[in-house]
């Protein structure tokens, strides 16, 4: 199913209605019993965002860019599975006979009921999961022995090459901000802040500005309310630049002006 900015029931394989799509958000219908699964994909592109309703009462926030699969209907018997390209905030209604389960990338994310922010874009290196209460276990697809117990108020990174994970006590406002419209970036590189733009706003950023590559950046960026000409202009302010626009690429030169 792919991603459309409509009001429209969602129907199952004998007509039935089992969700309803308002503008960007679907809600599902509460469980009923159901023993085969018939999976749903959406996916976002870049400049959206969506929200999702599970047949379990577990609320999903989708980010720009991400590809989300999940059952219709949870099975009666047996975990609740989703798989996630991409980034997404859950809200995991608490069912212990249950366990919720995320699979993504080279990682498996195991929940009872809890919130946590999930970003595993297939075009980064790492997968990090940051947690805001509850628990949830950590493990690598390949082997699970390899795993770890995350705490509220922490993340957990996952990287591909090492395949280790690494923790740490964090912020959680800076990593959960895109949920409430926000992005939040402290002391963060450029390269960074720049692909987070790329997908709130739909456009192909490419830097060859060297001494902007390197500089860090701290600050709040309301999405709907700042175009991205505007955001560059306070960039700028920083650490002059020019940079041209055509159709959603921005160039960045790498010639600093000075005032």
């Amino acid at each position: 199913m792919i991603f459309t900015n409509t009001q429209k029931n969602i129907l199952d394989y004998q007509g039935n209605i089992i969700a309803e799509q308002h503008a960007n958000e679907i809600v599902y219908r509460p469980n009923t019993v159901n023993n085969n699964l018939v999976y749903h994909t959406l996916k976002i592109p870049y400049g959206k965002t969506f929200k999702v309703t599970l047949s379990d009462g577990s609320v999903v926030h989708l980010n720009a860019g991400t590809t989300f699969k999940y059952p219709e209907q949870f099975k009666a018997d047996g975990n609740r599975n989703v798989f996630l390209s991409g980034e997404a905030f859950f809200k995991v209604a608490k069912d212990e006979q249950h366990p919720f389960i995320v699979s993504s990338n080279q990682v498996a994310i195991e929940v009872l009921g809890t919130k946590f922010n999930l970003s595993s874009y297939d075009d980064d290196f790492s997968t990090h999961c940051v947690l805001v209460e509850g628990s949830v276990r950590l493990s690598e697809n390949a082997n699970t022995s390899n795993n770890i117990i995350l705490t509220p108020n922490h993340i957990s990174t996952w990287d591909n090459n090492t395949r280790l994970f690494n923790t740490e006590a964090v912020d959680v406002k800076l990593y959960t901000a895109w949920v409430y419209g926000e992005l939040v970036f402290k002391n963060e590189l450029f390269g960074s802040i720049a692909k987070k733009l790329e997908r709130s706003y739909g456009v192909k950023i490419i830097n060859n500005n060297i001494v902007l590559a390197t500089q860090r950046f701290t600050g709040t960026i309301k999405i709907k309310e700042s175009e991205i000409e505007n955001i560059l202009e306070l960039f700028k302010i920083d650490t002059p630049f020019e940079y041209s626009k055509e159709d959603h690429i921005i160039e960045i030169s790498n010639t600093n002006l000075k005032a």
